[in-house]
């Protein structure tokens, strides 16, 4: 008699959920179309970083592992009902509001975010969670694909260094470290980023997630998969910057490691792979049989939901996708427009008065800016410089904290990691940012800070939001950067009070941004 209800049980199924399915994959596969199409650019974009940048070329196959994890638990996944979720859709509407102000505010970072969101949004809400549940590993696997780890390089290289450098001297090879820099008597050795083993650590990542999902049933066992994966990569990575070193310093060009050192790097990298997956797999767990019940049959969902329910339900999943880009492309036809920036520096500033004939040899880089102009001020004292970049409204490509921007100018490098420090505009305090830079000769001190939205800010970070609110809620869409510099054969004490002396008082820096005029270009007809 079980037997029977068994049978009957999956006939219903084939026949019931086969039709539920199709109409759930139907609804889905049209939004994540619409999603694609809508969203090309942004998706474009995002796989670009995959090609361009060695470091994520590993992201080409996340999408492909996270279909075949899909594709290894079909017959489990099959069996669960699928529903609706407004959560769902609630989501969406979420990851459109943060793609829609990363765009307006040209973060890539943000718009990424917000495109996996809006994708696993969609298959909550057309799926319900039971399904969500159910592909949880394979949906949220496909977080690696966002390319935003650069900021682990700094730290990577460190610790390589620290390793390599410890692996050389117990070899007894005479060593010499100076930074990311490493002497042996035969040449000389940067840990350079693409040394840092970035790509190794999230290779090993991506790796080990699957593994782990794969061979172990016990979450401490995939956990510890997952680390132990980490802990070995960074270690090989170290001792393939140290084999690198030994091997050319005793070798020589004979054996030339360090000239493709990337491609031996990666070779080394698959025996550890390999040898790790031999490893781990002598610890697998069987999977046990999979048992289905006959709650698990049943076609009926869990809560029902009308005709007309899904008539409101579907066309507002349908908005969530579209809106953000439809408010976005109307934003963007406005920005678009050529714009005419009349703006000046004025002749004295601070008590410092600006001659025909003062040169200076520090000249930053805005290249998209709509006005791009710096002078030279002479008093008593000295000579300061002044530098502002005006944009009449930023746009995507043209911002005033963009990747293109330079104010270190050709010729200097930088000498000390930037810092923020408080100075004393007009009797006012304000915070800027403060760099120290040389070209050889002399020091040059650099403070900085953006005017955005009408307000000052010395954060790259507050500048972008502040550009997204000045965008989506009509406040001042001008912007510029203000620099001031001066340089001498001084100490930085001695240069902030030099420059601190300038700006004290009777510098209307405010007035100066808000005097220029911005107009429409006429288009000829």
């Amino acid at each position: 008699m079980g037997v029977d209800k068994l049978e009957a049980g999956a006939f219903a199924r084939d026949r019931g959920d086969n039709r539920v399915w199709r109409r759930h994959l139907l609804l889905f596969f049209a939004l994540v179309a619409l999603l694609i199409a809508l969203y090309w650019q942004s998706w474009s974009r995002l796989v670009g970083v995959w090609q361009h940048e060695t470091t994520y070329n590993y992201c080409f196959l996340i999408p492909l592992v996270s279909l075949y994890i899909l594709r290894a638990r079909w017959k489990e996944v099959i069996h669960l009902r699928p529903g609706w979720s407004l959560m769902g859709a609630v989501a969406c509407l979420g990851a459109g509001a943060l793609w829609l102000v990363s765009d307006v505010a040209d973060v890539a970072l943000g718009r990424q975010v917000a495109l996996l969101a809006l994708f696993q949004g969609i298959v909550l809400a057309t799926f319900g969670w039971r399904v969500f549940w159910g592909v949880f590993f394979p949906l949220q696997y496909l977080w690696l694909m966002i390319p935003t780890w650069a900021f682990l390089i700094p730290s990577l290289q460190k610790t390589t260094l620290s390793l390599a450098e410890m692996m050389i001297r117990i070899t007894n090879v005479p060593l010499y470290v100076d930074g990311l820099l490493m002497e042996v008597p035969s040449g000389l050795y940067r840990v350079a980023p693409e040394c840092s083993g970035l790509n190794f650590l999230l290779a090993a990542a991506a790796l080990s997630l699957v593994f782990g999902i794969l061979m172990y049933q016990s979450v401490m066992k995939r956990v510890a998969a997952f680390v132990i994966s980490l802990i070995v990569a960074v270690l090989a990575n170290g001792a393939r910057v140290a084999v690198i070193v030994l091997f050319n310093h005793w070798g020589g060009t004979k054996i030339g490691l360090a000239g493709d050192h990337l491609t031996w790097g990666w070779g080394f990298f698959a025996v550890i792979v390999v040898f790790m997956i031999w490893l781990g797999s002598r610890f697998a767990d069987r999977r046990p049989e999979q048992k289905i019940t006959m709650d698990d049959l049943s076609v009926t969902p869990r809560k029902s939901y009308s005709a007309a329910i899904l008539v409101v339900f579907i066309p507002f999943l349908i908005a969530t996708i579209f809106a953000p880009y439809g408010y976005a492309y109307m934003l963007e036809q406005d920005m678009n427009a050529d714009r005419r920036v009349a703006f000046a520096l004025p002749d004295k500033l601070g008590g410092a008065v600006h001659e025909d004939g003062l040169t200076s040899n520090w000249n930053p880089v805005f290249p998209k800016a709509d006005v791009a102009v710096r002078e030279v001020y002479a008093a008593q004292d000295g000579n300061r410089d002044l530098f502002v970049a005006y944009y009449g409204m930023q746009q995507s490509g043209k911002e005033v904290v963009g990747f293109d921007n330079s104010f270190i100018g050709h010729g200097y490098r930088t000498i000390a990691p930037a810092r923020t420090t408080i100075i004393t505009v007009n009797g006012s305090p304000l915070t800027v940012v403060e760099n120290h830079l040389s070209n050889g000769n002399g020091m040059r001190l650099v403070w900085s800070w953006y005017w955005v939205d009408g307000q000052f800010t010395h954060s790259d970070v507050m500048a972008k939001i502040l550009q997204a609110k000045a965008t989506l809620l009509g406040g001042e869409t001008r912007a510029a950067l203000v620099a001031l510099s001066a340089e001498k054969q001084m100490d930085a004490p001695e240069l902030r009070d030099y420059l601190q002396s300038w700006v004290q008082q009777n510098f209307p820096v405010t007035g100066m941004l808000n005097g220029a005029s911005v107009t429409l270009a006429e288009t000829a007809d």
